[in-house]
């Protein structure tokens, strides 16, 4: 689903706050009602949130009807978008060819192969979409295998960890679900959490790739210290803001911490 410039404003808001009212919504957007409803219906139909009376909540639900705290692939490759174009043209600056790359699956580190795809390098990774778009590619691709998650797009358990934990590579692009204060990034599953470590043993050098929005959610499993990491790509952080102060604070830890805008 494509996203008008409105709608996709209300899911980035709905995932940072998590729930909001209806009349919240109508406020921060000023626009009618009748118009707020129609967006609403419409996210509601494609499956991006959950509505109760009076309240808009950012929610996906797996196929046991239970809902889940992280969104699906499908929904996240829609949030942020300009942000993580600019994570990728970034990240991409650091590859060259002959290089051997791991990228953790997820919608930042999709983004980021896709703008590799003239480059001779061998990629491994656990992610349907990265295979996808390297398959025109000059890109050697290698798929881990394994149990695949559709909602994640990806493979995760033992087979993939396996794999994973039998190469050495240059480098690895992270992703995270988020970052808790200065004990590291995290994520919701267990599944991600194996297979996230296994990938960081295998990587010479370590860049978590992710938006600012991370900064102010975390999730249950710490997966990596910070010190873990080699290097962060993010945005450009507000002056003043919460999110500058951490970066900072990362910086002291001796994390190297690149700028997407710069």
């Amino acid at each position: 689903m494509l996203l008008s410039k409105r709608k996709q404003a209300i899911m980035n808001l709905l995932y940072e706050k998590r729930s909001m009212s209806f009349r919240e919504l109508i406020k921060h957007f000023d626009v009618a009602p009748a118009t707020m409803r129609r967006d609403i219906t419409s996210l509601e139909k494609a499956g991006m949130l959950l509505r109760t009376r009076g309240e808009v909540h950012y929610s996906s639900r797996n196929g046991s009807g239970m809902e889940e705290a992280i969104p699906s692939f499908f929904v996240r490759n829609e949030l942020n978008v300009t942000d993580k174009e600019k994570i990728a043209r970034k990240a991409a600056s650091l590859i060259s060819d002959g290089m051997t790359i791991i990228f953790d699956s997820g919608s930042t580190t999709t983004a980021i192969a896709n703008k590799i795809t003239d480059k001779v390098v061998t990629v491994v990774t656990n992610s349907l979409d990265i295979v996808y778009e390297l398959l025109q590619s000059k890109a050697q691709v290698i798929s881990c295998g394994g149990m695949l998650m559709a909602k994640d797009m990806c493979f995760l358990g033992p087979d993939a960890e396996h794999f994973i934990s039998k190469i050495e590579v240059d480098i690895l692009f992270l992703g995270a679900t988020g970052v808790r204060n200065l004990e590291g990034l995290t994520t919701s599953s267990p599944l991600h959490y194996n297979i996230k470590k296994t990938m960081i043993k295998a990587a010479k050098k370590r860049c978590a790739v992710f938006d600012l929005s991370k900064f102010s959610s975390a999730n249950l499993f710490v997966f990596s210290d910070l010190t873990d990491l080699d290097m962060i790509i993010t945005t450009r952080p507000p002056a003043g803001s919460p999110e500058e102060e951490k970066i900072n604070r990362i910086r002291d830890l001796g994390v190297e911490v690149l700028l997407a805008d710069d």
